[in-house]
């Protein structure tokens, strides 16, 4: 059944009211734990093997499993559920900086690796943008992107990967924002790509 607006704002309106940020950014804060919760409900009706992993107080990881029938391919879906918003924290340095002009402060990145160079992913992407140009009547435009993700990871493992996402605008700012249309028709791809590679 195709994903329209109306889902999408049903599953996303409550989600994005749940606090997310990073612990180790922002003391103090719940972490990914609340969303990993409201997402393993939000999952409970499916048949799929759902379970919420907390790997630190606050950091969950949500894993939902869909077992197939036959010896097949396997697929992982993967999206982060965290707000690690460096550009928030630079906003809250610069508003107590206005009251306070002689605040010495500064960010420190504590994680640093390789980025994501799309790599050995070439059947994974003619069945996504197959199934986008079914869906959208349009192809993927390959793109760069000046930001770390969870894909580098999966990249370095010899897993075949792609970052793909809705459009939106202000990535990583506190008024970011995607397209509810985007989000919905990015749902139909992705339901008929997973179909396709999985046949």
């Amino acid at each position: 059944m195709p994903v329209g607006n109306p889902e999408v704002l049903e599953l996303l309106s409550p989600l994005v009211g749940i606090e997310s940020v990073t612990p180790w950014l922002v003391p103090g804060v719940s972490g990914e734990l609340g969303v990993a919760r409201y997402l393993e409900s939000w999952l409970s009706d499916l048949p799929a093997e759902v379970a919420t992993e907390e790997i630190e107080p606050g950091r969950a990881n949500l894993l939902a499993t869909l077992r197939g029938t036959s010896g097949g391919p396997r697929l992982c879906l993967n999206a982060r559920s965290d707000t690690d918003r460096v550009r928030e924290v630079e906003s809250i340095f610069e508003a107590v900086r206005s009251e306070h002009p002689k605040l010495d402060a500064e960010i420190r990145v504590r994680v640093d690796r390789e980025p994501f160079r799309a790599a050995g992913h070439e059947e994974l992407f003619a069945t996504v943008d197959s199934a986008a140009r079914a869906v959208l009547g349009t192809s993927l435009a390959p793109a760069g992107l000046n930001a770390w993700a969870d894909t580098a990871l999966l990249q370095e493992s010899c897993v075949p990967t792609l970052l793909v996402g809705p459009c939106g605008g202000n990535f990583g700012a506190p008024d970011e924002w995607v397209a509810i249309p985007e989000v919905a028709q990015l749902s139909n791809v992705l339901e008929r790509a997973a179909g396709d590679y999985l046949a």
